[in-house]
């Protein structure tokens, strides 16, 4: 069994996010599963929301949190037929000697690479909730290039 993250399960609250019961992801024979949720459908429409305290603003049962690089990675890569999420929001700085939010969204694109331009979905959308500016514009510019040369290739 792979506990994804040592703190996926014990978010940090900051601010006014409230509360909410925190959905921890385990690795169980080829399938992710999530506590109180049952199976997740390989075919859902799934959100991560990658940050290493704060908590997203929603409960929606699609949303689910890595905190860190690592974490994200095999979110991703554990779920059957390794499926990218329809939407993340970003943080970019993930701890300290830690791996960034930017070098998440650089191996996003290298594996829609990989893929020929399919593994990140059409629908895809994000959004950079990071308190770093500079991280934040590099997030940004980094995916929305990427994306908008991928669609004049493949429109």
């Amino acid at each position: 069994m792979l506990r994804l993250g040592p703190r996926f399960h014990k978010p940090m609250i900051v601010g006014s996010i409230p509360t909410i019961a925190t959905k921890v992801a385990e690795v169980m024979g080829g399938k992710i599963q999530a506590r109180g949720l049952g199976d997740i459908n390989k075919d859902m429409n799934w959100h991560l929301f990658l940050d290493d305290e704060r908590l997203p603003a929603t409960t929606d049962d699609r949303v689910f949190i890595a905190r860190d690089f690592d974490s994200a990675v095999a979110l991703v890569l554990s779920r059957t037929y390794c499926q990218c999420p329809t939407f993340i929001s970003f943080d970019h700085d993930l701890g300290p000697n830690s791996l960034t939010g930017y070098d998440f969204a650089k191996w996003l694109v290298e594996k829609d690479l990989d893929e020929d331009g399919k593994f990140i979905p059409e629908n895809f959308y994000f959004c950079v909730h990071s308190q770093n500016p500079v991280g934040k514009e590099n997030i940004e510019k980094y995916l929305k290039g990427y994306l908008n040369a991928r669609h004049k290739t493949h429109p």
